[in-house]
C-alpha cells in the first residue's frame, strides 16, 4: 500500500516558541542547550528509525518514532510529529509500505526545525513574544 507523505504546511512555524520558552525558563544559556541536546539526538534518532525501516523492523520503527514524537512534543518541535505519528502508526500496523516516503517528510521537517534553531541560537536572542 502506498501513502502519500504526510507533513506540516511549509508556512507554519517548526517550532512552538512559547513550548520552547517554558521550558528554558526563557534563558538563552538553557536554549542553546535545549537546542543542542535536541539536535543531536533527533539526529541519531532518525538514523535509527531509517535503519529500522531498512530492516523492515515494525516494532522498532514504532518504538524510536514514540520515543522521537514525545521529546518533539515535550520541546515544542511541531513540524515533525505529523509524519512521525504517520511512522508510529505504520510500524504500530506492521504496514512499512510507505515509511521511507514518511521518514522522508521527517527528515525535511526536521531539518526545518534545525535551521530555525540554529538561526535562534546564533542570534543569542529568543523571539519576542507577540
Amino acid at each position: 500500500m502506498k501513502t502519500t507523505p504526510v507533513q506540516s504546511p511549509i508556512g507554519d512555524p517548526p517550532v512552538d516558541m512559547e513550548r520552547l520558552r517554558y521550558i528554558t525558563d526563557g534563558d538563552l544559556d538553557n536554549f542553546r542547550e535545549i537546542v543542542e541536546i535536541y539536535i543531536r539526538q533527533t539526529e541519531e534518532q532518525l538514523s535509527e528509525i531509517h535503519l529500522a525501516i531498512k530492516n523492515e523492523s515494525a516494532n522498532d520503527v514504532q518504538a524510536l518514532t514514540h520515543s522521537c514524537i514525545g521529546s518533539s512534543s515535550t520541546c515544542g518541535m511541531v513540524a515533525v510529529i505529523v509524519p512521525l505519528r504517520e511512522l508510529e502508526k505504520m510500524g504500530r500496523e506492521k504496514q512499512l509500505a510507505g515509511a521511507p516516503e514518511q521518514w522522508t517528510s521527517a527528515r525535511m521537517a526536521f531539518e526545518r526545525i534545525k535551521a530555525f534553531l540554529v538561526a535562534q541560537a546564533e542570534a543569542m536572542t529568543l523571539p519576542s513574544k507577540t
